[in-house]
């Protein structure tokens, strides 16, 4: 069976909005030295990394 791969999403491919996620993601994993990083946005449109 041949295994899935998953790519990372190029910002130029996103909504706006989805690219600032990604680009604070990648932030977040820089400034901490981290293999991973993350950002979310709440219902009120706060975002979190």
């Amino acid at each position: 069976m041949r295994e899935a791969t998953l790519s990372a999403p190029e910002a130029d491919d996103l909504d706006p909005e989805d690219a600032k996620l990604v680009v604070l993601a990648r932030a977040a994993r820089s400034r901490t030295g981290a293999s991973e990083g993350a950002a979310v946005r709440d219902t009120d449109g706060r975002t979190y990394t």
